[in-house]
Order: C-alpha cells, then structure tokens, then sequence
C-alpha cells in the first residue's frame, strides 16, 4: 500500500491509523466530511 494515499479526517483517526503501519499524508483541519473533502481536494491541487 505503499503508493495509496491515505486521508483521515482528524488526528485521532490518523493516530490510530499510523499505529497500524499506515503512512497517514492528508489530515483535515475541520473534523467533517466537508472538511475532510477540502482537505483531499487542497492535498491533489
């Protein structure tokens, strides 16, 4: 999974994510599925 890009939408996610072995590359800011989207779409621009 190396080439996936891997988004969470908040730090806690993204810690447990990371304690699983996942490379954790786009965290929102605003902890929603809007902000979690914004987030996407700021890290593929």
């Amino acid at each position: 999974m190396k080439d996936i890009t891997i988004a969470c939408i908040g730090p806690i996610t993204a810690d447990t994510a990371k304690s699983l072995g996942f490379d954790v590359h786009i965290i929102a800011n605003s902890f929603t599925i809007p902000g979690l989207c914004e987030a996407i779409l700021d890290y593929s621009r």
